[in-house]
């Protein structure tokens, strides 16, 4: 949220004062299987001493100020602090943050992603052979439906770059919507999936939207585009929302909802 803290109650509090709909935000796991809200693997951006989120317990990084850089300092929430901000009659889009595999991981997967493109002409891994995710991430998914299935009556839809990760919390609690995320120039590993190739992949994995870069949307509309997929644009700002409008996306997620509604106007 530009004018306040990332992903603190002060940003959300302000997104609804704002005019929002709803929120979207980014869940890490700490290292006692709490889900918290936060972007980064740690907190050397953000906060006032430098913790690794999954080396971290939620006790020890509930003891660090966040948002000192904006003028007022707030406290890391857990996801059920989120939801419990949020309310039923609001939604969250919960960015499940998939582990990034290392440099030398990374150029392994592409190799094998490249020659699995060849044989089946899709430009990623079929959904039976996408390689397993991680067990940290198995682990943040388990967490993060467990904490769901105890507010049946929250408006949540998961989110990720990782199609893996996905398709894990699909199946896990598919009463839960999925989408997932893409953007033109990867720097998420080699499971990102290439825009042409994203409607077909999110079928195969479960997911119920198509969630990609607003750059991706131009001047064809999105069911030229993603096949009528519903489709919810990031990150968005104000100059964006006429062409996004008339391409027909179905949401716009943006850092700054009151000028962005106001060009709606």
């Amino acid at each position: 949220m530009a004018r306040a803290p990332e992903n603190t109650r002060a940003a959300f509090l302000r997104a609804f004062e704002d005019g929002a709909d709803g929120v979207e935000c980014d869940v890490r796991l700490t290292k006692d299987g709490v889900p918290v809200i936060i972007h980064d693997p740690d907190t050397a951006r953000l906060a006032n001493k430098t913790k690794v989120v999954s080396q971290s317990t939620f006790a020890e990084l509930q003891e660090l100020e966040f948002g000192s850089y904006h003028g007022e300092v707030q406290r890391i929430l857990s996801l059920g602090d989120l939801l419990e901000l949020v309310g039923p009659d609001r939604c969250a889009y919960v960015e499940l943050k998939a582990s990034t595999p290392g440099r030398l991981g990374r150029a392994r997967e592409q190799v094998k992603t490249k020659l699995f493109a060849r044989r089946q002409g899709l430009g990623l891994v079929s959904s039976s052979s996408l390689p397993p995710i991680t067990r940290g991430d198995r682990r943040l998914v388990r967490a993060v439906v467990a904490e769901l299935r105890r507010r049946p009556n929250a408006q949540v839809v998961l989110h990720s770059f990782d199609p893996g990760t996905v398709r894990a919390a699909h199946r896990r609690l598919p009463s839960v919507p999925t989408g997932l995320l893409f953007e033109a120039s990867s720097t998420q590993g080699a499971e990102t999936v290439e825009p042409r190739h994203a409607l077909r992949v999110a079928m195969k994995i479960g997911a119920g939207s198509l969630h990609p870069e607003h750059s991706l949307v131009g001047g064809s509309s999105t069911s030229e585009l993603f096949g009528g997929a519903p489709v919810v644009v990031w990150t968005a700002k104000a100059a964006d929302v006429g062409r996004l409008v008339k391409a027909g996306v179905h949401g716009i997620i943006t850092n700054d909802p009151a000028e962005t509604l106001a060009a709606l106007k």
